[in-house]
């Protein structure tokens, strides 16, 4: 389907707009709302009928029920808020290497590191790399590869079932959730140490 009307405002958190074409090879008129939350995300109202059975006035229902439609903010778990104040304005640091050798066969080696920056306005950072060498033996060495990656977003930690967890969601929509738990004094993610260590991208 595309778009037969000009999007309306209706308000500050809302548009609609009126849609023509087809759906599952049959044709069909619809109109959608589309409802921002103030506290991220939001919701879309959708009428849709075939052409000869649209009704102007029930298509305007959707934008009734959007003027009526509250959203409330999502708690926040105790657990969840420890692990919230523990994180923000810090930098998470993995860091893993290994290697393996034997006689007359040479080295391989391998490195990888990952940073990400929590930023205590929600915003954070992160990059990562790999990088791996081998020596054949023979007086000679080769670099493998450096494969460096840096993206960027909105974090939170989310709790379901008494288990937090730190959620990454990209610029480009995409989400990376990090199981968090603590071993002593040690901060694991997905079960890997990370060191939470002074920020120096943001507060």
């Amino acid at each position: 389907m595309t778009p037969s009307s000009e999007p309306r405002s209706l308000g500050t958190n809302a548009v609609a707009v009126d849609y023509s074409g087809n759906v599952g090879g049959q044709p069909a008129q619809a109109r959608a709302v589309a409802v921002l939350s103030p506290h991220g995300g939001g919701a879309t109202i959708i009428y849709l009928a075939e052409p000869g059975q649209y009704n102007a006035q029930d298509a305007a229902l959707t934008e009734a029920i959007a003027r009526g439609m509250r959203f409330s903010k999502p708690q926040t778990s105790p657990q969840a808020q420890t692990w919230a104040n523990r994180l923000k304005g810090h930098r998470l640091a993995y860091m893993a290497s290994g290697g393996s050798s034997s006689f007359g066969a040479g080295y391989t080696g391998w490195s990888e590191s990952k940073d990400i920056y929590l930023c205590s306005d929600g915003a954070f950072q992160s990059s990562s790399s790999f990088q791996g060498a081998a020596d054949t033996g023979g007086g000679s060495s080769g670099y493998v590869g450096n494969n460096p990656d840096a993206q960027g977003g909105r974090w939170r930690i989310t709790s379901q079932g008494g288990q937090s967890a730190l959620e990454l969601r990209s610029q480009d929509g995409s989400t990376v959730t990090f199981r968090l738990e603590m071993d002593g004094t040690k901060t694991l993610l997905n079960g890997k140490r990370y060191f939470v260590v002074e920020n120096p991208a943001c507060q």
